[in-house]
């Protein structure tokens, strides 16, 4: 126990941690990322989200549970990232992206199931 203590083996793991397993994760990347900071469907896509967060903020006022307006933005947001690399001929980049977070969703529903 006492060398976990150690500034040493703190400052390895840190190293490790903030600079290694970042670069591993951004090479098993293998599409292209599109630029959505200047393009119609970022700025939708944040409406969006701004419109969800709002009714989460309200959710005393409205009602709605915190769940249903997350959901529901985050697959209008999945479908306008969808149909933009689509309209630019990459369909299989928005495809691996929806598959690698498609086990996100499920760990939402079981997290916000009614208990």
């Amino acid at each position: 126990m006492g060398c976990l203590y150690n500034s040493t083996v703190w400052r390895k793991l840190v190293f490790l941690l903030l600079f290694i397993i970042p670069e591993v994760a951004l090479s098993a990347e293998t599409g292209t990322m599109m630029d959505f900071t200047q393009h119609w469907a970022g700025f939708i896509c944040l409406g969006v989200f701004f419109i969800a967060y709002s009714l989460v903020i309200a959710e005393e006022a409205i009602h709605l549970r915190k769940s249903k307006p997350v959901i529901v933005a985050a697959g209008i947001i999945w479908m306008i990232v969808a149909f933009v690399y689509a309209q630019h001929g990459d369909t299989h980049t928005a495809e691996e992206a929806v598959r690698h977070n498609y086990w996100n969703l499920p760990s939402c529903f079981c997290f916000c199931w009614p208990r």
